[in-house]
C-alpha cells in the first residue's frame, strides 16, 4: 500500500507534539515540516525536514496529505478549512497509546496524543486538539477548532463551542455548555454554563471579563 507524505504546518512546539503522534501511528511514508521561518528551512528538527514555507506544499492528490499544527485555534482551523476547500486531504491523526472509541466521531484534521480518551458518542468537530491524557467523555459535542489542553476532563453530554481554549486541567461537569471563543483557565471547575466570548477562571469557574469576538483566519 502506497502511504502519503505528510505535511505538517508548523515547526514549533505544537508540531513536534504532531510529527511524533503522526511518526507513531504509522499512516505516513515520512514527516516533513512547512514553516514561515526561513532561518528553518533545510534544517531537520527531531530528524525531520524543515521543506520550506507553506509555497513549498504540493498540490492535492493521493499521496499528499496536509496536518495544520498551529497553537492558535483560529489560524489552525482557517488553514485546515482553506486546505480542504482546495482539495486536500487532512487526516485526523490519534497517537497509538490513546483510545477512541469507534462509535466517537472526530472531524477533518483532529489530533489525539497519547495517554488521552474520547469515549462513545463524542462528536468532535474539524481541528481540534486533544492534548496529552486529557478526555472527552460519552456524547460529548465539540466544535471546530477546540483545544482540549493536557489534563483536561470533560464529563458526559459536555458541550463546547468553536475554537474555544480549555485550560491545562481544568474540568467541565455533565452537561455543561461552554460557548464559542471561550477561555477556561487552568486548574477551573466549570458548574455552569459559560456563556461565548468568555474568560472564565477558578473554583468554581465564574466569568471574570469577556473577550473580544474573532474571526476564523
Amino acid at each position: 500500500m502506497n502511504l502519503p507524505m505528510c505535511y505538517i504546518l508548523g515547526a514549533g512546539g505544537h508540531g513536534r507534539v504532531v510529527l511524533e503522534t503522526a511518526q507513531a501511528c504509522g499512516a505516513f511514508k515520512a514527516c516533513l515540516f512547512l514553516d514561515g521561518n526561513a532561518t528553518l528551512h533545510g534544517t531537520q528538527i527531531m530528524g525531520a525536514l524543515v521543506l520550506g514555507g507553506e509555497d513549498a506544499l504540493p498540490p492535492p492528490g493521493p499521496e499528499v496529505a496536509v496536518l495544520p499544527a498551529l497553537g492558535d485555534n483560529h489560524r489552525r482551523l482557517a488553514l485546515t478549512l482553506d486546505l480542504l476547500s482546495q482539495g486536500y486531504t487532512v487526516p485526523t491523526v490519534v497517537h497509538p497509546r490513546a483510545w477512541v472509541s469507534p462509535h466517537a466521531t472526530l472531524g477533518a484534521g483532529t489530533v489525539v496524543f497519547a495517554m488521552a480518551v474520547v469515549q462513545p458518542g463524542a462528536i468532535l468537530g474539524c481541528s481540534c486538539i486533544v492534548n496529552t491524557a486529557a478526555s472527552v467523555d460519552h456524547d460529548c459535542v465539540l466544535g471546530d477548532g477546540v483545544h482540549c489542553s493536557p489534563g483536561v476532563r470533560l464529563a458526559g453530554g459536555v458541550q463546547v463551542g468553536d475554537c474555544t481554549h480549555l485550560g491545562i486541567g481544568s474540568c467541565v461537569i455533565q452537561e455543561m455548555r461552554v460557548g464559542e471563543q471561550c477561555v477556561v483557565g487552568a486548574g477551573a471547575a466549570v458548574v455552569k454554563d459559560i456563556p461565548p466570548d468568555s474568560l472564565a477562571l477558578g473554583v468554581p469557574a465564574v466569568v471574570v471579563r469577556k473577550l473580544p469576538p474573532r474571526d476564523v483566519g
